[in-house]
């Protein structure tokens, strides 16, 4: 099998890849920035293509089975330039990061103060950001109106004690800013 990674998010990847496959592949990787011609010649006999990317100015795949990309969605990929024939995967399981990544950003939005405590904290070991000895008080969720689109798995499972406004299956109530 021969496959080629493409793109700075994969380039550093490659290796970690390769060591969790049990089948034999031959890999080549490219950077954006790489020769056309050197990437033309590996695309032209690779069976899977590992890239955020596909478009019309790519070289010919004439045996291409799989486009995967990396990441979660596939904005950058243009289907209509797919070979035909030719499967395209993204990967899944990101729902509760993405989930867990925003309800913490939301936290250290109303907490603005809590990356210069914690440099404070770890370069003076001063709390002089602590609200305890008279630091700056920070902002609370409480009482804001916090605007959310979709609904992942995790969200589910937090979602039971705070209000909700429209859903799937019904249309969304008006929200006054």
């Amino acid at each position: 099998m021969k496959v080629v990674f493409y793109g700075s998010l994969i380039h550093h990847l490659t290796d970690t890849l390769l060591a969790k496959v049990k089948t034999p592949w031959t890999a080549a990787r490219f950077l954006e920035s790489d020769a056309r011609e050197d990437l033309a010649r590996a695309l032209a006999d690779a069976q899977v293509f590992i890239s955020m990317h596909w478009n019309a100015s790519l070289p010919p795949a004439p045996k291409l089975m799989l486009i995967q990309s990396p990441g979660t969605g596939v904005d950058l990929i243009d289907f209509s330039a797919v070979p035909a024939g030719v499967r395209v995967c993204n990967c899944y399981g990101h729902a509760e990061g993405t989930a867990e990544y925003v309800m913490l950003a939301l936290l250290l939005w109303c907490h603005v103060h809590f990356v210069p405590a914690h440099n404070s904290f770890r370069t003076e070991r001063s709390w002089r950001y602590s609200g305890r000895v008279n630091g700056p008080i920070n902002e609370e969720l409480h009482g804001k109106t916090v605007g959310i689109l979709g609904r992942c798995a995790r969200w589910r499972t937090w979602s039971g004690s705070i209000p909700w406004r429209g859903s799937r299956n019904s249309s969304p109530s008006a929200i006054s800013w």
